[in-house]
């Protein structure tokens, strides 16, 4: 680990004593592959059949991996971190939409956040999964151009209106907006709406970001594209990086499609994928903001470097580094300490909407080497440091 990330006080003074125990525990126990695997049928089977879970859920994960199941509990947190130095982003943690009223109900929740982040230092982003805002068949089938039933239209429209009301939002309140990537099966419609609304809300700077998982294939020659229509079009690009969400579902899709897989066969490509996307992004910073969000030290190092090398102040605001609530602390908080802006996603919302994300933090966790590990590390000797204070 690189020097700049080795402060461990610096890492976890935000925890105490106690949760880091419980930290320790969770990280070793229930993270496991055999107990992610065997959580994520029992949620899906108890969600099913109505089975209440929250007693489950809430005193372990989600009490560590979310701040709370209202707006004022997730404020409370990220007012919590931003005294040192670390700003939030609220993202209601809703997933797939069941249909117009939940969708709904989701845009609500999603304007209140908006709404409560203006003016407040401490809050960095707002956020959405667009997925949460209609259903996932009508955006597959809207992205592969087929044609729509009268209520699939329906749905269709209203997506586009939760996304215009949105970004709208946003650009009025002068909070930036990351729209959240999805499956390759149904991501050229979102990079579509995107788009669009970069073209409506991006003229003076940039407000609209959208996601580009690192681990496709095609991610790089995408972001040259639009970067050269924004040039064109005289507009600021917002693009937030990742590596990505679903490794092992877009390579059974491929597998089921029969479809060559849209993902590197490597870890390997994927990091240099995505540090070319960030090399890009940095050199044309006067026309892109970008967002890394990313718990990767060797990314934040070159990061770093880069900066440096192009004469990019620590603080520009259009450059913005991110991980987890929860997890690569040392990470976040010591870049924060050295004076780089850092935002920590701060996921919220009831028990129950909060299980779909939990299990796909622990499956993408899963397949991230040594990702398990090395909190376990810096959790233990976070302890041990604790202990002999």
């Amino acid at each position: 680990m690189n020097q700049l990330f080795d402060n461990i006080e610096n890492s976890f003074k935000h925890r105490s004593l106690k949760d880091l125990k419980k930290l320790r525990f969770i990280f070793k126990y229930l993270f496991s592959q055999r107990m992610v695997f065997w959580a994520k049928f029992f949620f899906k089977l108890a969600i099913r059949i109505h089975f209440p879970v929250k007693w489950i859920v809430k005193p372990t994960v989600f009490n560590y991996f979310c701040a709370g199941e209202t707006l004022d509990e997730a404020a409370v947190t990220a007012e919590k971190l931003y005294r040192f130095k670390v700003q939030s982003i609220l993202d209601y943690a809703a997933e797939e939409s069941a249909n117009i009223q939940s969708a709904q109900h989701v845009l609500q929740q999603l304007i209140k956040v908006i709404n409560f982040s203006s003016n407040k230092e401490f809050i960095a982003f707002t956020v959405f999964k667009p997925s949460a805002l209609c259903k996932v068949e009508v955006l597959k089938k809207k992205s592969k151009g087929e044609s729509l039933s009268d209520e699939e239209k329906k749905e269709y429209e209203f997506f586009l209106y939760c996304i215009d009301s949105l970004c709208s939002k946003a650009y009025e309140n002068k909070i930036p907006i990351l729209i959240d990537a999805e499956y390759v099966s149904f991501q050229d419609i979102v990079d579509k709406v995107a788009f669009e609304m970069m073209l409506k809300y991006n003229k003076e700077k940039a407000i609209v970001y959208n996601t580009l998982q690192m681990y496709r294939k095609d991610r790089l020659q995408y972001l040259k594209n639009i970067y050269q229509i924004a040039a064109r079009e005289n507009i600021y690009l917002g693009i937030k990086l990742v590596r990505g969400a679903y490794l092992e579902q877009e390579r059974i899709w491929a597998k089921q499609a029969r479809q060559v897989s849209p993902v590197f066969d490597s870890k390997e490509e994927t990091d240099n994928s995505y540090n070319a996307a960030l090399r890009f992004c940095l050199e044309n910073i006067n026309r892109i903001a970008v967002f890394s969000g990313t718990h990767n030290e060797e990314s934040n190092l070159k990061m770093i470097e880069w900066m440096q090398e192009l004469g990019i102040a620590k603080n520009d605001i259009r450059i913005f580094s991110s991980q987890l609530y929860g997890m690569s602390d040392h990470i976040t908080f010591n870049l924060a300490y050295e004076g780089y802006n850092v935002a920590k996603y701060i996921p919220f919302g009831e028990v129950k909407i909060t299980i779909p994300y939990l299990l796909r933090r622990a499956e993408e966790n899963k397949s991230i080497g040594n990702q398990i590990s090395r909190e376990l590390m810096l959790i233990n000797k976070a302890i041990q440091l604790r202990n002999k204070q």
